[in-house]
């Protein structure tokens, strides 16, 4: 996806409104039950496939590509495909990676968030947040001495040299990163995230509670990344996650600005059990600026998240 910023008021559980608008506003979260099924089956088909994605992962990092910059091309929508064009619990499938014979073998490589329907029983418990700044959404492989950022489609957006593990000729032979970014233009950085490999290591089947933590811990270990440098253009930095509970909710929402300094321009929630996928799935959603309010109303009211709430009429 590619954030964008909507002006929004910041919520408070002390705002008074009419009540046409605190309808409509708890009607955006009036569950279907079609995504909530859609979870239990991603998550139910994770627990039986088996993958070993560290053959794809390298044929991946080390794909021939040109070094030609493409930089005409069109931005992709914040969120697709769009709730309605989903499909229902019965057939829904978790997409697999793409074939390499493909000719472009590089696109359809992020994970993408839903826009939330149906409000996660387990939320608090089971799910991170994650404040996401304005940028372009994009895969980072750094392997075979070199850096590259791909737009979703697959296309070349920069080829640089880097710090990461594989980026640059100053790198180790052999290793090589991929990663889920948000390139931020104006500052000159890609924030984190997501990883998929790390020196080598696939981490496409580690949930997200502990992909999360290595792309923090391991990019602390590599500082030349987090800085500008002749060697390193462009900065790397992880994108902070914090609990769903009701105070987090609270502190993220009411402030406009990210802890990385900059506007906020989304919210994506991770459920802490899933692996990385390849296109959407209802285990990543997005929230809807409305969808702020009667979130926290629910915490605040002890039911956690559950998904009855927005049940009736």
């Amino acid at each position: 996806f590619t954030t964008t910023h909507t002006p929004d008021k910041p919520p408070s559980l002390l705002d008074t409104e009419d009540e046409e608008v605190v309808h409509h506003r708890r009607h955006l979260y009036k569950s279907r039950g079609e995504q909530k099924s859609r979870r239990e089956v991603f998550l139910e088909k994770q627990k039986a496939r088996k993958r070993d994605l560290t053959s794809y992962a390298r044929s991946l990092a080390f794909e021939e590509a040109s070094p030609n910059v493409t930089t005409s091309q069109p931005t992709p929508p914040i969120f697709s495909p769009s709730p309605a064009s989903l499909p229902s619990a019965p057939e829904a499938t978790v997409p697999e990676p793409q074939n390499h014979e493909d000719p472009e073998p590089t696109r359809d490589q992020l994970m993408h968030p839903e826009p939330l329907t149906d409000l996660p029983s387990d939320l608090v418990h089971g799910w991170y947040a994650v404040p996401c700044p304005s940028g372009q959404r994009c895969l980072v492989v750094s392997s075979g001495n070199r850096t590259l950022a791909r737009l979703p489609d697959g296309s070349t957006m920069l080829w640089f040299p880097s710090s990461l593990p594989g980026g640059s000729n100053r790198s180790r032979g052999g290793d090589y990163c991929i990663l889920d970014c948000i390139f931020h233009e104006p500052s000159a950085t890609f924030f984190i995230l997501d990883v998929m490999c790390w020196k080598a290591y696939s981490l496409y089947d580690c949930d997200t509670e502990f992909r999360f933590y290595w792309r923090i811990s391991k990019l602390q270990e590599v500082p030349d990344a987090q800085a500008k440098s002749p060697n390193n253009p462009y900065k790397f930095s992880s994108l902070p996650y914090y609990d769903c509970s009701g105070p987090s909710l609270q502190a993220i929402f009411s402030s406009p600005s990210t802890a990385v300094g900059l506007e906020r321009a989304a919210v994506v929630i991770y459920n802490k059990s899933t692996h990385y996928t390849f296109g959407p799935t209802p285990l990543v959603c997005v929230l809807d600026p409305a969808q702020q309010q009667p979130l926290l109303e629910a915490i605040h009211q002890g039911q956690g998240g559950d998904a009855q709430m927005g049940q009736g009429e």
